[in-house]
């Protein structure tokens, strides 16, 4: 599977269904107190589209669409017309001020994105967006808009040029695509219904949220590729784009290992970097913190990098 950098067109109808949920289990002991599991940290959201009265093109842009996602294969892009910005209210425009992404210690320079839902409230949720869009991020620095970083998309992390300093408040806010899969009814048997003569239907467009690998991967990492192509500039490296990175360095740079990320297991081989044979110049890999993680990579080498998790404190270890 893959994620496909396309979006479904948002010409929904009246009648389209969006929510979101989560999978909790009650357990209930002998004496009749009962106690709740949940099983996931981050609500995942689905959608029920209609798509009626097509003409016969409108029809087949559709049906391509599905077919080249291999049915429930392959992720792609929607917008939630429920909830697609960081406004309160997840339909106003968005401003530099909407979230708080996190201060400054004067060395981090990646931020990820998110969206806050209940601020200051006791259940308060911090959503992962990996889907920004792009022309509409605004980012500022203790309230001063700012664009001295860079956006990494798929996986929402912007990269300052320079680390904001100590104590400096970093918010943004956005529009947002969400991250999605059809369901197995649309894999199975993506129905097309003829109406009335060239007035077509499809049934069945329902899809649910591929909730962020970034945060909640599988203990055996699902693999994928990100090539960086030629690279003069640090790089900062995200779970959800693979787990081999290939650069080809124009002079020597540093590649930024994540952070550990909500839940996060580790494990064995989760990360591979490799710099392309007859790069000009060398990688150095470090931690979130800015620590080298061993020495440079040259041209024409591999290095792989297992994750060791302990009380939320990610260490690095390379072999």
């Amino acid at each position: 599977m893959s994620y496909h950098d396309v979006e479904l067109p948002d010409d929904f109808q009246y009648g389209s269904q969006f929510g979101a949920g989560f999978a909790t289990t009650p357990q209930e002991t002998a004496s009749g107190h009962q106690y709740q599991i949940a099983r996931q940290a981050a609500p995942r959201h689905r959608m029920r589209l209609r798509k009626e009265l097509l003409d016969r093109n409108q029809l087949a842009v559709l049906k391509t669409f599905a077919l080249a996602r291999r049915g429930a294969l392959h992720t792609w892009k929607v917008k939630d017309w429920s909830d697609f910005t960081t406004a309160e209210n997840g339909t106003d425009a968005p401003t530099s001020l909407d979230v708080i992404l996190g201060s400054g210690d004067g060395s981090r320079q990646a931020f990820q994105l998110v969206k806050t839902y209940a601020e200051s409230d006791p259940g308060e949720l911090d959503r992962v967006i990996e889907l920004p869009v792009a022309a509409t991020l605004l980012v500022a620095e203790n309230g001063t808009p700012t664009t001295a970083y860079t956006l990494t998309s798929p996986g929402g992390i912007i990269t300052f040029n320079t680390a904001p300093a100590i104590g400096v408040v970093v918010t943004a806010g956005f529009e947002f695509r969400v991250p999605v899969r059809f369901d197995l009814s649309v894999d199975e048997w993506n129905a097309l219904r003829a109406d009335d003569f060239n007035i077509w239907s499809l049934a069945d467009l329902t899809c649910s949220e591929a909730l962020s690998e970034v945060e909640y991967p599988e203990r055996t990492f699902p693999g994928g590729t990100q090539p960086w192509g030629a690279v003069s500039g640090d790089v900062s490296l995200s779970l959800a784009q693979g787990s081999l990175h290939t650069i080809a360095p124009t002079t020597a740079i540093n590649a930024f290992l994540p952070a550990p990320p909500t839940l996060f297991p580790g494990g064995l081989e989760v990360l591979a970097l490799s710099v392309t044979t007859g790069a000009a110049g060398s990688v150095q890999p470090r931690d979130d913190a800015g620590n080298a993680v061993g020495s440079p990579i040259s041209a024409g080498n591999v290095v792989r990098f297992a994750a060791a998790v302990s009380g939320g404190t990610l260490t690095w270890i390379r072999f």
